[in-house]
């Protein structure tokens, strides 16, 4: 099952949330824009390419991953989550040296 969310975003993609929780997920406290753009590609995933997306709630971080299916132009959510700050530098774009 697929909901669509009504927005259209990058290149004119529309989300799709079909993943069970991310309803659930999106209504307690993550959303919010995309503002901080996308911070890692991986065209080679199947079945479409993916990239996770920074985006802030509120002020703070949130990753989203994403996979856009170039044949109708929906984003598809993998996951959401919100960035380890120990993990993550202070952009939550680049991780830490370990």
């Amino acid at each position: 099952m697929c909901q669509q969310n009504g927005r259209t975003g990058a290149a004119g993609a529309k989300a799709c949330f079909n993943r069970p929780g991310f309803g659930a997920t999106m209504g307690h406290g993550v959303g919010g824009s995309a503002d901080g753009g996308i911070i890692a590609s991986y065209p080679d995933d199947t079945p479409f390419p993916s990239m996770v997306v920074l985006g802030f709630d509120e002020g703070r971080p949130v990753h989203v991953v994403v996979a856009r299916d170039a044949g109708t132009g929906l984003c598809h959510s993998v996951t959401v989550y919100r960035p380890d700050p120990d993990v993550w530098g202070d952009d939550f774009k680049t991780r830490r040296e370990s």
